[in-house]
């Protein structure tokens, strides 16, 4: 074989390799949790969103207590959170992942920063979160979610800014 058909080859092969390893990141389930975290730092409701699964059996039950039964229900929490509150300085740690075929279950420790747009006060919020992706048409989405506040640390703690 000329060295010139071995080039022809080894530039496929890279290619290949390429598409495939972007590919399996893109579908990764720590990409897509990672993106979640960031898109907190977006104030934008329309598109936390559309990490979710658009469906009437999705659960989302957050760190105040509160629990969202169905994606309007999410939907209305995230554009009345907006109302009120900024966040930002979102961050992942201790990602943990079990891949079950097209489940996947996730825990993360996320802490984020809150502004009250009433009073301006700031606050650093540490808690930990559960959800339950399902991969849906080729992509993740959150079809549970709880996050709970974690023993010894408090949820909510005023910092200045």
């Amino acid at each position: 074989m000329t060295s010139h058909k071995l080039a022809i080859i080894a530039a496929l092969l890279t290619c290949c390799a390429v598409a495939i390893a972007a590919e399996t990141d893109e579908q990764s389930p720590k990409k897509f949790v990672t993106e979640w975290v960031a898109a907190f730092n977006k104030n934008d409701p329309k598109h936390h969103l559309s990490f979710y699964d658009m469906d009437d059996r999705l659960v989302v039950i957050v760190s105040a207590g509160l629990r969202y039964d169905g994606y309007d229900a999410v939907k209305e929490a995230y554009n009345k959170d907006q109302e009120s509150v900024r966040f930002y300085d979102s961050k992942a740690k201790d990602i943990k992942i079990r891949e079950l075929g097209d489940v996947a279950l996730v825990s993360l420790d996320h802490q984020f920063k809150v502004r009250a747009l009433a009073d301006d006060s700031h606050w650093q919020v540490h808690i930990r979160t559960t959800m339950v992706l399902h991969k849906l048409d080729g992509q993740w989405k959150i079809v549970q979610e709880h996050s709970s506040p974690i023993r010894g640390i408090e949820r909510n703690v005023p910092i200045e800014e």
